[in-house]
């Protein structure tokens, strides 16, 4: 049975005024992304702006969003960092406050991919893997590497390379049926759906994440005319996301225009045309009745 299914947003860091991360703040917006009737949180993923992150930082983030999630919701945190030293830090964290999927990067080619994420899976313990940016094993003998690899230890997750949709057909008829397929593009949620993915983790649907849920359960359950109109409005609100100079800047400021929700920034302030795109944006979510 699959464990890993619907929307999992990618929680954007929150910070005090003085660029400090903010416990409060954060959990407001993971009480808010609870509300909105998400399936789970992703947490320090590089989607959703951490990469400059300490791993100080990314620790306070996963306790305190553990906290307020209490069990109520599933939990991936991203344990990769520069090296593994800290990566397999974040796995300890990980597993100690109860997070239900460490979710890691490859390291190398393919063997030696396989090998640091055994070492991961091994530190994370009775937690989850689960892996992103995935390429499809080309050959018989890297298949079946792959599928003994899942067989020994908790992989119930693939998130592929961003740029090869395709594959994800391909990764559902080669995994196991509890291996959760991801797909990380809001945009083309529909075609991942229709080729097997299970599970939406994406950055943008952070910002809107009523219309993301409301999408993925109309493209499962509800019908086409909902669907299609749903998918129209997500992408439009993706495509004006991503004609900023600073995408993810502009999706928080969108959740202070559309939700009301200030999470603070450690960037420079948006453009005048960079606003216009995100009010364009929250009128979209307007629009759409949510």
């Amino acid at each position: 049975m699959k464990k890993y299914h619907g929307v999992f947003p990618a929680l954007y860091p929150c910070y005090d005024s003085q660029g400090r991360i903010a416990p409060q703040a954060l959990r407001r917006l993971a009480r808010w992304l609870m509300q909105s009737g998400v399936s789970g949180l992703y947490l320090n993923s590089p989607a959703g702006n951490n990469t400059l992150l300490t791993v100080r930082e990314k620790i306070e983030i996963m306790e305190n969003v553990m906290a307020e999630a209490e069990g109520r919701i599933l939990v991936l945190c991203e344990v990769s960092c520069e090296n593994i030293e800290d990566t397999l830090e974040l796995c300890r964290h990980a597993a100690a406050c109860g997070a239900d999927a460490a979710v890691s990067h490859p390291c190398g080619g393919q063997e030696d991919a396989l090998s640091f994420w055994r070492t991961v899976a091994d530190m994370a313990a009775e937690a989850d893997t689960i892996f992103c940016d995935v390429p499809f094993p080309k050959t018989d003998p890297e298949k079946e590497r792959f599928l003994r690899f899942a067989k020994d230890t908790r992989l119930r997750g693939v998130i592929p390379v961003r740029s090869e949709l395709a594959s994800i057909g391909a990764w559902r008829a080669l995994l196991p049926e509890n291996v959760s397929i991801f797909t990380s593009e809001e945009k083309t949620l529909s075609d991942a759906i229709a080729l097997g993915a299970d599970a939406l983790a994406g950055a943008y649907c952070t910002a809107a994440p009523t219309l993301a849920v409301r999408l993925e359960s109309s493209l499962r359950y509800v019908g086409a005319h909902r669907a299609v109109s749903d998918q129209a409005d997500m992408a439009k609100i993706c495509g004006l996301l991503e004609s900023c100079e600073m995408p993810l800047e502009a999706a928080r400021a969108m959740l202070r225009c559309a939700s009301g929700l200030e999470i603070g920034t450690r960037r420079p302030p948006l453009s005048e045309e960079d606003l216009a795109h995100v009010c364009d944006a929250c009128a979209v979510v307007k629009g759409s009745g949510l």
